[in-house]
Order: structure tokens, then sequence, then C-alpha cells
């Protein structure tokens, strides 16, 4: 090692040290037990997993269990390939390794490693220290913790889980030797994940802990409410679909009007269906990109009444739901005959729509008589269909939302 590169090595060493043992003496100090997995991956070199997942483009990795992360995948994959794992060049599609290097490539280096061929070394390291009991003595190696420092954690805010701090190797190990709990310490302050902060910022959700379509990520599934769990009206609308001999591998094309997060435009390009999503919120789109991996031609943004004026296409499927009372309440900037036309002039086989009803608390008064009955005769009254069908009713309406939505949804055919 040149003599710049150990001076350049001694001086990070130093900066490494002296912030960590100041960061370690403003934590609470308590050590606690915490399930292992109610841990998600934090970030690395001190930055936080909030700033490192935003820095290296990958803001779902805050979200992620440790015990699916780099580390433990590491010892998973050597223990599956013995030797091979090194001397085939396996190690280099591992997690670890591509975590190494893409922390080498935004912060400058991985622990002591500053090149992609030093990253070996550090997993040889590890893998020895596990599987061959081997120790190797860290305490002067840059990033690493000193003798007797604990894991740390971060509680994340709203939620039961735990962002990692410190010790990612350590709960690795933990973690393969089979135990359920690490003892940790855990800070004072409590941090958010970009899944969290972004959904804050959504206009629907008002900063409420809720989510309007089903968002699989760890920190939100014991503390934020799912208001509509949309796979009753999927199932509903999938199952009419092939009843009437509409399956996606006919090249039906569909779009979602008021998508949301996307999740009805995520299933059905799933399944197959050229699939297309409207919404106004910028907030919604950038999430159903982060969490169902949406592009950005997926959804377009745009205001539903915009989009009338500026789109001329058809559409095989329409799907329509929670929008129509908006307009019926003069909320939407066209009358809801006005509304309903341009959803009938887009639909070129089925619409499916559903809105809200007068049995619902919040509509008792501005949407009186707007049951089942008068919505089919309405519709049939102000469009070319022909049919009106009833498919069932959602089940959001339970918890605090008893009292609410149970909506019908219909099809619409000509």
């Amino acid at each position: 090692m040149s003599k710049l590169k150990k001076t350049l090595e001694a001086k990070v060493f130093s900066t490494v040290s002296f912030m960590k043992k100041k960061y370690i003496n403003s934590l609470e100090g308590r050590i606690v037990k915490v399930p292992v997995d109610r841990l998600l991956l934090g970030g690395e070199n001190g930055i936080n997993a909030y700033n490192y997942s935003l820095m290296v483009g990958d803001p779902m990795r805050p979200s992620r269990k440790v015990i699916y992360g780099p580390h433990v995948d590491l010892l998973k994959e050597y223990q599956r390939s013995g030797d091979a794992f090194f001397s085939e060049n396996l190690y280099k599609q591992s997690k670890y390794y591509q975590n190494a290097k893409e922390c080498i490539e935004f912060t400058g280096r991985y622990f002591s490693a500053y090149a992609e061929e030093d990253i070996i070394s550090r997993m040889k390291m590890f893998v020895d220290q596990v599987f061959k009991n081997e120790s190797h003595d860290y305490t002067k190696k840059i990033g690493h913790s000193g003798v007797g420092t604990p894991i740390i954690l971060a509680p994340i805010d709203f939620s039961n889980y735990y962002e990692v701090v410190d010790g990612n190797h350590r709960i690795a190990s933990a973690i393969f030797e089979g135990k359920d709990f690490i003892e940790a310490s855990i800070r004072f302050n409590k941090v958010v994940t970009p899944v969290q902060d972004l959904l804050s910022k959504v206009l629907w959700e008002g900063g409420r802990k809720e989510l309007y379509q089903p968002v699989d990520c760890p920190e939100l599934e014991e503390t934020w409410v799912t208001v509509r769990k949309s796979t009753d009206r999927l199932g509903m609308m999938r199952k009419f679909l092939d009843e009437k001999g509409l399956s996606a591998n006919k090249g039906i094309s569909y779009i979602d009007l008021g998508a949301s997060y996307g999740w009805f435009v995520h299933k059905m390009s799933e399944a197959g269906y050229d699939s297309l999503g409207i919404e106004l919120d910028v907030h919604s789109i950038r999430l159903g990109q982060w969490v169902y991996g949406l592009n950005e031609s997926s959804v377009k943004r745009s205001n539903i009444a915009t989009f009338f004026k500026e789109n001329d296409n058809k559409f095989d499927v329409v799907s329509n739901f929670s929008v129509l009372h908006h307009f019926v309440m003069g909320r939407g900037g066209l009358r809801p005959e006005e509304y309903i036309q341009h959803l009938d002039k887009m639909t070129r086989k089925v619409l499916f729509i559903e809105t809200g009803q007068g049995h619902e608390d919040w509509f008792k008064e501005t949407l009186h008589g707007w049951d089942v009955d008068f919505i089919q005769k309405w519709i049939l009254s102000n469009t070319s269909f022909n049919e009106v069908i009833p498919l069932g009713k959602d089940s959001d309406n339970i918890g605090k939302f008893r009292n609410n939505y149970s909506r019908t949804m219909f099809a619409c055919l000509r």
C-alpha cells in the first residue's frame, strides 16, 4: 500500500471512529432484544437508509427485510457453493458483491475496499469467520465497529420495525445461526422510510396513515390501514372479462381513470392486458413506480376532464372507480351526464364503474337516492350502453368505515 493511501486511510479511519463514538454516545443506551424479522436494511458508510437509498436510486431499499438482504444472502450462497463460490467467480453475481460495488461507486469505498477487486477479500473474511471460525481483527479497519460496540438500530416511525444503523454482519451471522432475536441499542430518534415519506404527501391521504390501494411494505403492514382492498373488485372484473371472452391473450387494451397508485394498472398488466392509467397526483404516480415497478408510461399524469378533451382513443376495457360521485356533487368541472357520456365514448367493449352511493354515512344527503336501481337507470338513460349489470359489492365497509363503502360495481356494455 502506498504511503499516500495509508495516510488517507488513517485519516478516514480517525474521522469515522470519532463520528461513531460521538454517535454512539448520543444513544439512549438501553439494550433490548429485537426479533430479526423486524429489521429493515439500513444505509452504508454512515449514510442513513433514507438518504442512501435515494442517492443510489433504490427508494425501496429501506423497506426490505434484513433476512433477505445481501449479508445473509452471502452466507447462504457460500453454504450452497462452497469454495467454488470464489474460485468460479460466482461471488460476482451475489447481492453482497453488487451492494459493495454500488457503495464504492457512490461513496468511494466499502469498508476498506476502494475498488471492485478489493471486495473479495472482505467477503472471504466474513465467510471464514462464520464457516471456519477464523477470527479477524477488524478494529483497525475502516468503517468497522470497535470491540464491545453494540448493534445499533433506529426505530421506524408509525411502525414496529427498525432500521439497521450498525451491525449488518453480526446480524447476518445471528440469522444464519438460526437465532430469532438479536440484542441491540435503540436510538432515541425515529426515522421514516422513503415510502412512508411519499405516502405522507399523497393528496388523497391528507397525512392520514391510510393506503388507498394495497402496498406490500413491512413498515406499513400493522399500523397503516388499507382502505380499499381492491382485490374484490379486480376479481369481479377479471371473472366478467373471462366469461365474455375478453381474456388478455386476445390483445385487449385497458385503461383505469383515476388510477391512484396504479394497482389496477399493475395487476391488469401482469395479467397480459395492454394497460394504461390516468392520475393527477404526482406522488401517487411515483409511489406506483416504486412499489409496483410501473414505468413512466404506465400511468399518465392528467386531470380526467382534461384527458377527455385531449384523447380520441378508444379502449376495449375501461374502469372508473369512486370518481363519478365527485362530478355528481359538482366537484369535477363537468356535469355528471357529460362525464358518463365521455366514458361511453371512450369504451369499445366494457366499462366497469363504481361510485359513491346514498347508503353511505358521508353521502346520505349529497347522494340521496343514488342506489343500485337508480344508478342502473341513470347510466342507461345517459349513454349508448344497453346493459348495466351489477357485479357485486366491495368489502371495504369494516372498522371505522363500517357505515361507508360496500359500493356496487357495474359492468356496462352494448
